[in-house]
């Protein structure tokens, strides 16, 4: 996201206010001292700074580390001997941090510690690491070469793309820490103690490092790097901490400043008037309205899960039912395809808590390709596998794998009453494979049938679409990376994948518009819809219901609520005649 440096204009700031943007995280405006935490070193291939070039990697590892970190191994054998040791107690302390963390946390966690216990991530890291050579077969390696070598296992998975493509940060992670063991702490930026009423500044912050912090005495983060969908996101979001992340001028503010921090507008004003407060404060966006989206029902605020934990955190959170399942949690990890009576088992348990109040529960079929890997769905390597055999294309290709899942589906449905059961299928791209699912799903007995719109075909030609299925989901993710053509891992292009393009924005509005015209109601289900400022936009275009990950609905909910119908299509008509994304969400945020 572009960064708007500059004094402010903002009414009743003083004129020597600077103001920096990044990406909101919660709704709460805090002010505070700030207290920075220590200094990440750079990456190599310029993933910090964007200006790295072939040729001056080695340069740059150097400069953070210089050449004085080194251990001396008694040859390769000794090496990688330490190297899994090293990686298993990585493992063990992430499972450790997982173990009391909320259910969303831990899985990332979890993900993390199978990584790092990996026990073929020894030999790709030594087929990359180069320690410096020694007399007597011994060998010397320095930190430098080790950060390198993690971070050539990370490209390769950036390479891949799509799941695996996404593993890639958590490979930073690990070796971070894991150069914290061998060397001393210098790469994970360690946090030894609370500071309370304090803003921390970080350079980068991992999953580890963000599950740690105690919301009690931290009143706020702001982090140079990251996304609002990334891992430390989503933690902060969990843990209820207004953080700005992915705001790259953040080395600007010095130690000790006073800063005032405004999540829902992606703020943060250096120099701001004040004192340092006891506690945080409201959010700023209104009290409740009897004429609120929420009041007059025109949105529904449902959840995304992908396992049983998440279905019980999204209850607890208040949600008016799923608004997407991921079914992958089912599948993946197991060397044989669940059995029908299997899923219906884990549906079922999945499906019940919702079924008293006839709340929707809307199931996505499975959704993996080469670069989620089944044991028992063969498919080969692809160059591009977000491009590939994903979703709905694996009918042709794994024979009974859908129509056995759809059959569990429908057995589900006439074993629990008085559930709202709907079902989509991901990755659609024509008319002809929106006939065939429905077609399939019919024969199998199940009612409620819907599409993912995640490919700009589809997109296109969804006036013709809309009256063949009963609903449809926008997967956000999945088509800002189609409609831009940027890979979403692609960290340095991340501004172009931001969902507040004003060309995004347009094409939702009209999809919300093709489904109205059908009566054919249209959700969002990505990483969009947790933005509660965003979330305004949305409503405004004409969105029915927002799915989004179950710590996101509190700060949702208390926003749509103090925002009418009649405001929120301004807002969105405002937010689309923008240039580009950090206008539209300036502007809109200012409005508010």
């Amino acid at each position: 996201m572009s960064d708007l440096g500059g004094s402010s204009s903002g009414s009743g700031q003083d004129s020597s206010t600077e103001e920096l943007r990044g990406f909101g995280v919660g709704t709460r405006s805090v002010s505070g001292r700030i207290v920075r935490i220590g200094k990440q070193p750079p990456l190599i291939e310029g993933r910090n700074s964007g200006e790295a070039s072939e040729g001056n990697d080695s340069a740059q590892v150097d400069s953070a580390f210089g050449d004085s970190d080194s251990i001396e191994f008694e040859g390769r054998d000794a090496l990688r001997s330490r190297l899994s040791e090293m990686l298993e107690v990585v493992g063990i302390e992430l499972e450790t941090l997982g173990q009391n963390a909320p259910s969303e946390v831990a899985d990332i966690l979890e993900a993390q510690a199978m990584m790092a216990q990996d026990p073929t991530l020894v030999d790709r890291l030594l087929a990359n690491v180069e320690p410096d050579p020694m007399v007597d077969a011994k060998c010397q390696l320095q930190r430098r070469n080790l950060r390198a070598a993690f971070e050539k296992v990370a490209a390769e998975l950036r390479s891949v793309g799509g799941y695996i493509g996404e593993r890639a940060d958590d490979i930073g992670e690990i070796g971070a820490r894991v150069a914290d063991h061998l060397f001393g702490s210098a790469d994970s930026q360690a946090i030894d103690e609370p500071n309370v009423n304090s803003i921390l500044l970080f350079d980068q912050l991992t999953a580890a490092q963000a599950s740690t912090l105690e919301p009690s005495s931290i009143i706020g983060v702001i982090v140079a790097t990251g996304g609002p969908s990334g891992h430390a996101a989503l933690i902060l979001r969990s843990l209820d901490i207004p953080a700005v992340v992915g705001c790259p001028r953040a080395y600007e503010i010095p130690d000790g400043a006073v800063v005032l921090l405004d999540p829902l507008r992606g703020l943060v004003r250096i120099g701001a008037n004040g004192r340092v407060p006891t506690s945080a404060h409201r959010p700023t966006v209104g009290h409740r309205s009897p004429r609120s989206v929420l009041a007059t029902k025109a949105v529904q605020l449902l959840a995304n899960v992908g396992s049983l934990a998440d279905a019980q955190e999204a209850r607890s959170q208040g949600a008016e039912g799923i608004g997407l399942v991921r079914t992958e949690f089912l599948f993946e990890g197991r060397e044989l395809e669940p059995s029908v009576d299997e899923q219906v088992s884990t549906y079922r348990s999945l499906i019940e808590p919702f079924c008293e109040t006839g709340q929707p529960v809307t199931v996505r079929t499975l959704d993996v390709g080469s670069d989620k890997p089944l044991p028992f769905v063969n498919l080969s390597r692809e160059d591009n596998p977000a491009l590939g055999v994903r979703g709905i294309r694996l009918v042709n290709q794994v024979p009974g794998l859908l129509e056995r899942q759809l059959e569990a589906l429908a057995r589900t449905r006439a074993l629990v009453g008085g559930v709202d059961l709907r079902v989509m299928a991901p990755m659609i791209s024509s008319i002809g494979e929106v006939n065939s699912f429905v077609e399939m799903a019919r024969s199998a007995g199940l009612g409620s049938l819907g599409i993912m719109i995640e490919v700009p075909a589809l997109a296109l030609d969804f006036r013709r679409v809309a009256p063949l299925v009963d609903f449809a989901s926008i997967g956000t993710n999945d088509l800002m990376q189609y409609l831009m053509g940027v890979d979403r891992n692609a960290s340095m292009l991340g501004e172009l994948l931001d969902p507040w393009s004003p060309v995004a924005l347009r094409l939702i509005g009209a999809l919300a518009r093709e489904g109205a015209r059908a009566k054919v109601a249209v959700s969002v289900c990505g990483e969009a819809a947790s933005d509660p400022l965003l979330a305004i936009v949305l409503v405004g275009l004409g969105i029915t219901s927002l799915s989004m990950t179950p710590v996101a609905l509190a700060q949702v909910r208390e926003v749509l609520d103090a925002v009418s119908m009649t405001r929120a299509r301004r807002l969105a008509q405002l937010a689309i005649r923008q240039l580009d994304s950090t206008a539209a969400r300036h502007v809109v945020g200012e409005a508010i």
